[in-house]
């Protein structure tokens, strides 16, 4: 029998207990004359006693297989025809007992499936629900709540939690909030890091129009954050694809017009990309001595091209930038770690907002791997199946380096969902506890 039957079951027992003492209580003695009346009386009332007194011993028997379902044979209650109660909810790694209808809630959660999740929690803890009084459900469904920023029903439930189980509930606070505090943290500390070391790129063996674009976006990252610095490596570029020199005169252009110190390094393996003597080349050379602030340079080229092509060349005008040529090979990392660390206090790695698909790789490649690894999930929302999945994924691959990682502190619908993907056979999982 499963554990919701089970405790329909006993719910029903309960009542029809509840009917039947009352009904032995509403029983009278008929009237008699003499003697016999007294007799009879007090014949019915030693019946009652029996009948409630084994009401009552039936009750206990049935408490008593509730509190303790696994030292109980079955055997014990033949006499009673209740079955006694093997199955119990599942106790994992998490510290958290589950059931087929939360691991359903959390399901639903996990793919976005809010209104179902809630609907099933909140059958599920209703008074005609099977688990009106089963607090891991209740408190389920209050982290639903504070998870999707439904203040009004967290209120209505947290005051019909602490009524039914005479104990205070957890305190109002929105995940959702909180998950957009760590957002805006996240880009502070980015602003910072950026206020206090020079934004980098560094070229690809072959550059092509997907880098270019990513440097597009990094210089206007750059001109909008002080001190509107960069750094751009040349030094292990080889070969420049041929369709992508229209972007880069683009990108030199535009480089040209913002006031930015860009410090160059391995300039030289740049211009040995200009063996290509296209009109789309030539035109993003010219714009590079433009950016260098050569005006005999680019007057040089700008007439060989006037020539070649019997175009007009573009006029020269001051750059607005400033390129800083440095041909020594760029600082190793641990240099740059050693400038970085006074700058930012090391923090705990960090799960926040919602993750889906894969991307969350992204995010884990970046924490250092490290024996007894704790990772911040008290801002998390939502972690979905492929995310999840990436997750056991990680964990499992991180093992020579970090055999014991702890995911510290998130609701109870994503602890339930870990555990039903398996993770906390890899990683150990904790609730938060407020």
């Amino acid at each position: 029998m499963s554990l919701e039957l089970k405790q329909h079951a006993d719910l029903v027992r309960h009542r029809e207990f509840n009917a039947l003492r009352q009904l032995m209580q509403r029983r009278q003695p008929q009237k008699r004359d003499g003697h016999a009346e007294e007799v009879d009386a007090t014949e019915n009332r030693f019946e009652s006693t029996q009948a409630l007194d084994q009401i009552h011993s039936l009750e206990t028997q049935m408490s008593h297989q509730l509190r303790t379902p696994t030292s109980v044979a079955a055997t014990d209650f033949a006499h009673t025809h209740i079955m006694a109660w093997q199955v119990a909810p599942t106790q994992t790694s998490i510290d958290l007992p589950t059931t087929p209808t939360l691991i359903e809630a959390a399901n639903y959660f996990a793919h976005d499936q809010v209104t179902q999740a809630q609907v099933c929690l909140e059958q599920a803890v209703s008074g005609q629900g099977a688990f009106h009084d089963h607090i891991p459900a209740w408190l389920t469904l209050l982290d639903l709540y504070r998870a999707s920023n439904q203040p009004d029903c967290f209120e209505v439930c947290s005051l019909d939690f602490s009524i039914r189980f005479g104990r205070s509930a957890p305190p109002w606070l929105s995940f959702v909030h909180q998950a957009d505090l760590a957002g805006r943290e996240r880009a502070l500390i980015q602003a910072l890091l950026s206020n206090s070391d020079q934004l980098s790129w560094t070229a690809p063996i072959c550059l092509a129009r997907d880098d270019i674009l990513a440097l597009s976006a990094l210089v206007q990252q750059a001109h909008l954050t002080a001190p509107h610095r960069m750094t751009l490596d040349f030094s292990h570029l080889v070969k420049m694809d041929v369709n992508v020199w229209r972007e880069w005169h683009a990108l030199l252009n535009q480089l040209a017009h913002l006031p930015l110190h860009c410090t160059i390094r391995s300039a030289a393996a740049l211009e040995s990309m200009w063996v290509d003597t296209s009109a789309e080349a030539m035109l993003a050379h010219l714009a590079f001595l433009r950016c260098q602030n050569r005006a005999e340079a680019f007057e040089e080229l700008a007439l060989l091209y006037c020539e070649q092509y019997e175009i007009s060349p573009p006029d020269w005008t001051a750059p607005l930038c400033r390129f800083a040529m440095e041909d020594g090979a760029p600082p190793s990392a641990t240099a740059a770690t050693a400038t970085a660390t006074p700058k930012q206090a090391p923090s705990m790695p960090e799960l926040f907002g919602v993750h889906q698909g894969e991307q969350i790789e992204r995010v884990l490649n970046k924490f250092v791997l490290t024996k007894g690894l704790v990772i911040r999930c008290d801002r998390l929302l939502r972690c979905d199946p492929e995310a999840t999945a990436a997750l056991v994924k990680w964990v499992e691959a991180s093992k020579p380096l970090a055999p014991q990682i702890e995911f510290k502190d998130v609701h109870r619908l994503i602890a339930l969902y870990f555990l039903d993907q398996g993770l906390d056979q890899q990683a150990k999982v904790t609730i938060r506890k407020d």
